[in-house]
């Protein structure tokens, strides 16, 4: 995915404003939430590198601000400090690169399973509701009122394809005369369970 060319800019005003917000509030806010902030929508948005580079960028201008102005502590604690929020806030840019990613994976996912779904819908012929058949002949009455075969009836509103066979109650009552033969052949190839 491509980043949009304004979220450069963008940021960097946004880590402008954080550093002066925290200069003008001057250590009031403790954890720094605005620099959490910043650095999760910049995560968010534009993923890993700006995220990175907010969680490096705001505490160092922030430990840079209180040593110029003197602030009473110091030097390896501000660097112990400055080190503590780095790494917190890179910890919390790169869970929220990762939730982001998980989250545009499970959407792709999401949207092939919806396009396999209406595709396996688009396959499926389902006959649905009451099918008039004559008792005797088994076809079937259409709703112009026509009758039709059951196998040409099923091959238009379906799509099933018919072999024809014959059981043994047909072969009996159709062909006595060769019903002994062939039900004794048919016999004599089925395999014994």
């Amino acid at each position: 995915m491509r980043a949009n060319p304004w979220f450069g800019p963008l940021w960097i005003l946004t880590f402008l404003v954080s550093i002066c917000l925290d200069l003008l509030l001057s250590n009031m806010i403790h954890v720094h939430a605005l620099f959490i902030v910043p650095v999760v929508l910049a995560s968010y948005a534009s993923g890993r590198y700006w995220g990175y580079a907010l969680s490096l960028g705001l505490p160092m201008a922030h430990g840079y601000l209180m040593h110029r102005a003197g602030a009473p502590v110091s030097l390896p604690q501000l660097c112990m400090g400055m080190t503590m929020h780095i790494l917190t806030l890179s910890l919390l840019a790169e869970l929220v690169y990762r939730v982001t990613q998980q989250k545009k994976e499970l959407l792709i996912q999401k949207a092939a399973l919806a396009k396999s779904l209406e595709d396996a819908n688009d396959s499926i012929k389902i006959l649905r509701g009451m099918l008039p058949i004559c008792s005797g002949c088994k076809n079937i009455r259409e709703g112009n009122g026509y009758w039709k075969k059951i196998e040409d009836y099923l091959q238009v509103h379906s799509e099933l394809e018919f072999s024809h066979g014959i059981c043994p109650d047909c072969v009996e009552k159709l062909y006595p005369e060769f019903a002994g033969v062939v039900l004794r052949r048919k016999a004599d190839k089925q395999p014994e369970p």
